[in-house]
C-alpha cells in the first residue's frame, strides 16, 4: 500500500516499508523491515552537519538531478546551450492499482500499485516523471523514469533509473558475479569504505562478464538468514551500479544505462524512459532473496510462460557438420530418450562451414539439404517432436553475400574498419532496409511451417 502523510511517501510491502520525503529534492530515509506508524517520527529529524561540509540529505536523493549542489551519482543531468544545470520542481504525483480480478486466478489481489512524481524543470518546460512500481507481496519496487521534452532540443548526458538509499551502518559487503565464456558466475565480495564502487559493462550487449545485479548485506547474512537488499537492471546494453558510501555513513545505490560514451539528443515533443531498475528486501538471507525474485519473475514477468519442454540440441554431436540424414538419426535417438523439442543448430544456412563464413546468408545449404528443410521436419513431427532451428539475425561474416552487398548495414564510425569479434560483426538494426531483411527471411524461414519453435542463440 502506498500512503502520503505530512510529506512523507510510505510504500508498505508484506514485510518491508520504504520511506522517502516529497518535495522538490525527495531524500531517502528508510527503507528495511516493516515500519509502524511511531517508528516513522524519528526519520524525519534533520541531519546535522558542519557548513563546511555539503548538505547530508543529498547523499540520499531518490532521483539525482543534476544542480552542481549534489557531490555524488546524479540520475539525470543535460546540458543546454546556457547552461547544464538543472531547477527542477515538483509539480504533483498519482497512486493508482494494477489489479487481477478472481476470474483470472489471482483471488482479486493487488498485483501493483504505481507511484508516478512529476517534476518540471523551471528553466525549460522538460518533465520527469519518477516512477514507482511496488509490488507489495513481493517486498519488490521498480524503479524508473520517463523524461519528456516539450521546449528546445535538450541533450542528455546521464539517464539513470533511480537511487536507493540503504541505513547507515559500517560494514557493508556488496555481492556480484563476474566471468567469462566457460566460466561464467563467478561470486565477488565487495566491502564498501567512503568513496565509490562501481559495476559495469561497456561492451554494448549482454554477455558473461559482469551481470547486471547486486545484493548488499552487513558482512554476516548467510543462505538462510540475514538482512538482504538487492537489485537487477533490465537492460542489456552500456549499463552501470554505483555504490557510494558518503562520509556521513550514507549508502546510495545508482543505476541504469551507462554514461560511458553515452549522449542522447531530445527533441521537441520528444519522450524516453529508462530502463526498470528492480530491487527488493528481504530478512531470509541470501536463499530468501532467491525465492522472491524466482516467484516475482514467475507471476510478474512471465505469468503466462509454460513450463520448458525437454530439449535436445545437434550443435555437441555434430558441430557445423550438419547434413539431413545425420540429424535425422539424432533425431530418432533423442525421440527415444523423451525429447520434446528437437533444435538443428549451426551449420544449415549459406556456405556455414566454420564462424569465419555465411552468417548473415539464411538460406538452406542444398548440399547438406538436398530438399530443403522439409525432410527433416517431417521426420521430427513424424517421431512426436516439435522442430526448432538456430538463427543469429543481428550477425555477419565479413566472409557473406550479406556483407559483400551491404557492407554499411553493420555498426560502424563513418570511414573506419568496423571492430569484429567472434569472427563477425553486427548489424545496426536502426536501419529500416536492415529490419526489412530480417523480417524477410524470417518470415520465409517461418512461413511454410507454422508453429514451429525457432531456437535463437545470441553471443556466447
Amino acid at each position: 500500500m502506498i500512503k502520503y502523510i505530512n510529506n512523507l511517501f510510505i510504500l508498505e510491502m508484506k514485510h518491508s516499508s520504504y520511506v522517502f520525503t516529497g518535495g522538490d529534492i525527495p531524500v531517502g530515509l528508510y527503507w528495511g523491515e516493516k515500519l509502524h506508524g511511531e517508528e516513522l517520527g524519528p526519520l524525519t529529524g534533520k541531519k546535522g552537519s558542519s557548513s563546511f561540509d555539503p548538505d547530508p540529505d543529498r547523499n540520499r536523493e531518490e532521483y539525482g538531478f543534476w544542480d552542481s549542489y549534489s557531490v555524488l551519482e546524479s540520475c539525470l543531468k543535460v546540458a543546454y546551450p546556457t547552461t547544464r544545470q538543472l531547477n527542477m520542481k515538483f509539480l504533483d504525483y498519482t497512486i493508482h492499482t494494477e489489479g487481477a480480478s478472481a476470474e483470472e486466478g489471482h483471488s482479486g489481489e493487488t498485483l501493483k500499485e504505481i507511484l508516478t512524481l512529476r517534476f518540471r524543470n523551471l528553466d525549460t518546460p522538460l518533465i520527469a516523471e519518477v516512477i514507482y512500481e511496488v509490488y507489495p507481496e513481493y517486498d519488490i519496487i521498480g524503479r524508473s523514469m520517463r523524461l519528456t521534452n516539450e521546449g528546445d532540443t535538450v541533450v542528455i548526458e546521464n539517464l539513470k533509473s533511480g537511487s536507493v538509499s540503504i541505513p547507515p551502518q559500517a560494514g557493508y559487503r556488496v555481492r556480484y558475479v563476474s566471468g567469462r565464456w566457460a566460466a561464467e558466475f563467478h561470486v565477488n565480495d565487495q566491502y564498501l569504505t567512503d568513496g565509490a564502487f562501481t559495476i559495469q559493462s561497456r561492451t554494448g550487449n549482454t554477455g558473461p562478464h559482469f551481470n547486471p545485479a547486486f545484493a548488499l548485506d552487513d558482512g554476516t547474512a548467510t543462505e538462510k538468514a540475514g538482512k538482504v537488499w538487492f537489485g537487477l537492471l533490465g537492460y542489456s546494453g552500456n549499463w552501470q551500479i554505483t555504490f557510494e558510501k558518503a562520509p556521513f555513513q550514507n549508502v546510495k545505490v545508482t543505476g541504469g544505462i551507462s554514461n560511458f560514451d553515452f549522449s542522447c539528443t531530445l527533441e521537441k515533443g520528444g519522450s524516453i524512459r529508462t530502463p526498470v531498475l528492480t530491487v527488493g528486501f528481504t530478512t531470509g538471507g541470501y536463499g530468501a532473496m532467491s525465492r522472491n525474485l524466482h516467484a516475482f519473475e514467475n507471476k510478474q514477468i512471465l505469468p503466462a510462460a509454460k513450463p520448458g519442454r525437454v530439449l535436445y540440441n545437434s550443435w555437441e554431436a555434430t558441430g557445423f557438420d550438419v547434413r539431413v540424414e545425420s540429424q535425422k538419426e539424432l533425431a530418432r535417438r533423442a525421440a527415444g530418450m523423451g525429447v520434446e523439442l528437437f533444435v538443428v543448430d549451426d551449420g544449415w544456412f549459406g556456405q556455414r562451414h566454420s564462424d569465419r563464413a555465411g552468417l548473415g546468408d539464411w538460406y538452406v545449404n542444398r548440399e547438406k539439404f538436398p530438399q530443403g528443410l522439409g525432410e527433416l521436419i517431417t521426420c521430427v513431427k513424424g517421431l512426436g517432436m516439435d522442430f526448432g532451428i538456430w538463427v543469429e539475425p543481428e550477425s555477419v561474416n565479413p566472409d557473406s553475400d550479406l556483407y559483400r552487398s551491404h557492407p554499411d548495414w553493420v555498426y560502424r564510425f563513418e570511414n573506419r574498419e568496423p571492430r569484429m569479434a567472434r569472427n563477425q560483426y553486427t548489424l545496426n538494426i536502426s536501419k529500416p532496409e536492415v529490419q526489412r531483411f530480417i523480417l524477410d527471411f524470417m518470415t520465409k524461414l517461418l512461413g511454410g511451417e507454422p508453429g514451429h519453435y525457432v531456437y535463437k542463440m545470441g553471443h556466447e
